[in-house]
């Protein structure tokens, strides 16, 4: 929505008939009445050095005017001190005139707690279209920030909006409500695609701390309501490796009623926030992160955490979560160096798991890929429960191994689905590790191209149940004995990727698996040389007849041909995994797997293909 549109919106939707426009201007009179231009008052009634007597009432609008700076050196904290509230649909308004660049409101001192914009339980106000500035943009922890919402006695400030405003020069937050606050809205909810550099409503950049934090809820109903959507942030100022410093965070202090609840994060862009978090919540329910472009962010892009009881007093909640179609990319040069990290991370406590999340049609990538191994997965799953994982694009990982997966299982993981997602080109697809899995993993309908070892397992907790089902990949690796009350199943996969020749442990393992435990059949095993033993045992290099006589798949097949009607032959593209209609993918699934769609959402019929791909009888 345009300036134009939003500044006729406010006019004729927020103000009454009796309210009264106020003009300021450098060179005016805080004497004089306000009303026009021509008797346009020297200073905003709300700055610290006004000298006039109006007091602005609900459904006032104060007009600023654009060229013109004003520049606060001290004593008081704050420059705009927010002293009167606005009433529901009768907003207080401050925003400008005339042409040109955005009138400029300036706090110019080193002072600890100052703000150039500050209220302490006001609500019902709106500014829009002004450039705010403080002294540095260096970091400082004396809590000296942009816009201050502050809270006393339980009474949070709320209904704000913050529109196309250019927020920076700022040493902690350019944007912090707290210690509770609800109905905040920073941006344009009626946006229909991210921003960018050149298209957003507020412009967010060069702070220290964080660009906006938002915190806590209503009081009364326990739901926050807020709203960050449409703005550019970028620039966050610590460079150091390990200092703490965010684009968007949603969190509480100790003051605070509960944990964020019922928020949005829709259509920012947010880059170069190069050592700590892109969006980060640190606890919450309800809450939807989509369609953001986040751009190389040195630890976590996105970061859903349960956070510690002991430090907050607050006792954790993190579940109904949802981070569908964001963009995430990373230039491997602007990683922090042996620096563990992640695109996505899902952080849940051990007596506070993280519950409930959807994980839909994102896409995350390297700008180029990594020449050497990084500490960074795509996505990290640790202590979760019911979390659904699908449609997601990761690709254009490390070009030599590294121990960090696409996608990473790494403690407590239960309840998982991970299905419907194109990986390629990393070392290892999907792991889990260190006791990671303890309960039902569904890994189904996946494409893992071009991943030296597609799923790799190790450490299986007892409760371990891991349910594999038509995938393309290149390898399973299971790097521990299978616990006896642990299983695995294996049906309906293609295994092996005919564009790496070499590889020949499509099923690896150190030890020897126990009957009863690993079922597998009703695979295609890619046949890529002769003699053909791609099975490691204990050790032991052993044949596909081998591997049949051992009691596994006995319905499954090994194929050499041509599999894939791409003429080129390359596999770059999920598409590319279509098969031809003479492939002996066809009908050769397990009638018993109850999948009823493929990878793209087709219907499966009663004689299931092996793959996520299902063939449709118009395909050549």
């Amino acid at each position: 929505m345009s300036r134009i549109i939003l500044i006729l919106a406010l006019q004729i939707i927020l103000l009454p008939v009796s309210a009264t426009s106020y003009y300021v201007k450098n060179g005016g009179n805080d004497k004089a009445d306000g009303t026009s231009d021509e008797t346009s008052l020297e200073h905003h009634p709300w700055m610290a050095d006004f000298t006039g007597n109006i007091v602005l009432a609900p459904g006032d609008t104060v007009f600023m005017k654009k060229e013109n700076t004003w520049v606060y050196t001290g004593p008081e904290r704050y420059f705009l001190n927010v002293k009167t509230n606005g009433a529901l649909d009768n907003h207080i308004v401050t925003t400008s005139y005339g042409s040109g660049a955005k009138p400029k409101i300036i706090y110019n001192a080193k002072i600890t707690g100052s703000s150039v914009i500050f209220g302490v339980s006001k609500s019902y106000l709106v500014f829009d279209d002004l450039d705010i500035s403080h002294y540095s943009s260096e970091f400082n922890d004396g809590f000296m920030n942009g816009f201050n919402l502050y809270d006393i006695g339980r009474k949070p400030c709320h209904d704000w909006i913050i529109t196309n405003c250019s927020i920076h020069n700022i040493p902690s937050a350019c944007i912090y409500a707290g210690h509770d606050s609800y109905n905040i809205i920073i941006g344009d909810t009626t946006a229909t695609s991210h921003a960018d550099p050149d298209n957003h409503s507020n412009h967010i950049y060069d702070w220290g701390y964080a660009g906006v934090m938002l915190l806590g809820t209503d009081p009364s109903t326990l739901i926050s309501n807020n709203k960050v959507c449409y703005n550019y942030i970028h620039s966050s100022t610590r460079n150091l490796k390990n200092d703490n410093t965010y684009g968007i965070a949603l969190s509480v202090h100790n003051k605070s009623s509960s944990w964020p609840k019922k928020c949005t994060i829709r259509y920012n862009y947010l880059e170069d926030i190069p050592t700590w978090h892109g969006i980060d919540t640190h606890g919450g329910s309800y809450l939807e992160i989509v369609h953001n472009y986040i751009k190389n962010v040195g630890r976590r892009a996105i970061n859903i955490l349960s956070a510690d009881n002991s430090v907050w007093g607050i006792p954790p909640i993190l579940h109904s979560i949802r981070i569908e179609k964001n963009i995430i990319e990373n230039d491997p040069s602007r990683l922090q160096i042996n620096v563990e990290g992640s695109f996505i991370t899902i952080f849940g406590q051990n007596l506070t798991p993280a519950k409930n999340i959807q994980i839909i049609k994102n896409k995350c990538f390297f700008t180029s890929r990594p020449s050497k191994p990084i500490r960074m997965s795509l996505l990290s799953l640790i202590n979760a429960d019911s979390i659904y994982i699908s449609e997601n694009i990761f690709n254009n990982g490390p070009v030599s191994a590294s121990n960090f997966p696409a996608i990473f299982l790494t403690t407590n993981c239960k309840n998982i689905y991970i299905e419907k997602n194109y990986i390629k080109d990393f070392w290892y697809g999907i792991a889990g590790r260190g006791k990671s899995i303890t309960g039902k993993i569904l890994i189904r309908n996946n494409i893992l191209n071009n991943s030296i070892i597609g799923i790799i397992i190790n450490q299986l907790d007892n409760k371990a149940q891991i349910e594999i089902y038509n995938n393309q990949f290149n390898s399973l690796h299971i790097d521990d004995q299978i616990s006896s009350k642990a299983s695995i199943i294996l049906r309906n996969n293609i295994i092996g990727d005919p564009l790496l020749k070499n590889n020949i442990n499509y099923i690896y393992s150190p030890s020897p698996l126990l009957s009863g435990t690993f079922t597998s059949d009703f695979n295609l095993y890619i046949k890529t040389k002769t003699p053909f033993r791609p099975f490691n045992i204990a050790g032991r290099q052993i044949s596909y007849k081998e591997w049949q006589n051992m009691g596994f798949d006995k319905n499954s097949l090994e194929e050499a041909g041509l599999l894939f009607r791409n003429p080129d032959g390359n596999l770059n593209e999920p598409a590319d995994f279509i098969f031809r209609r003479s492939s002996p993918l066809r009908n050769s699934g397990d009638i018993n797997v109850e999948i009823t769609e493929d990878y793209f959402g087709n219907k499966r019929d009663g004689n299931p293909d092996i793959g996520p791909v299902e063939y449709l009888p118009w395909w050549k």
